[in-house]
């Protein structure tokens, strides 16, 4: 073997193994990434929480500050935020299951759940209708473009006086698939 044959194989050589160094370090980086956010997302869900006890406990020592009548007032007050936190939700929620239904009976998608307007169940159905009607218009206008398109504009033949077409139950008819190819043909079908 001569000296450069050996040199290109220790190169060769040296190449593989720091692309095998490579990945590793690579893959290593990225096992560590992960195991890093899995422990930094559990102690910020730690501390959300006890963010929260210590914003209840807050509250709580501000209302034992307060005389009987002031307390009770802030008592009142809080529990109706919560009230109207609770109901804002469960509007929200009301209002996505009616749009789900009145999307799944004018056959359209529930990804088109937020394109959706109105605040009650009539607006909610008219809107959902339009759309639905837009989306036909914009299909029709599609497909009839398409079949101009395919004639050049040209009107599509139909009987006609020539004694080679022939209807369509006819074409059908024919067993021999060419001859029912250019019967499709000659009749303006294709």
């Amino acid at each position: 073997m001569t000296e450069a044959v050996k040199q290109d194989q220790a190169n060769e050589q040296d190449q593989v193994v720091e692309e095998v160094k490579e990945f590793s370090i690579e893959d290593k980086i990225a096992e560590l990434e992960s195991k890093l956010e899995a422990k930094y997302k559990s102690q910020i869900q730690g501390l959300d929480k006890k963010v929260s006890e210590q914003t209840k406990k807050l509250q709580d020592a501000e209302l034992a500050k307060l005389d009987e009548k002031t307390r009770a007032a802030e008592e009142i007050k809080l529990a109706q935020e919560e009230r109207d936190r609770i109901k804002s939700e469960t509007d929200k929620i009301r209002r996505e299951r009616v749009v789900e239904k009145a999307l799944h009976e004018a056959g359209l998608d529930s990804d088109l759940l937020d394109r959706i307007k109105g605040g009650t169940e009539d607006e909610i159905k008219a809107d959902v209708q339009k759309f639905a009607d837009l989306l036909e218009g914009k299909a029709t206008a599609k497909a009839e473009a398409t079949v101009n398109a395919k004639l050049a504009g040209k009107g599509p033949v139909a009987g006609g006086t020539d004694s080679k077409a022939k209807t369509l139950d006819e074409i059908e008819a024919m067993t021999d698939p060419k001859q029912r190819v250019e019967a499709l043909e000659a009749a303006g079908y294709l």
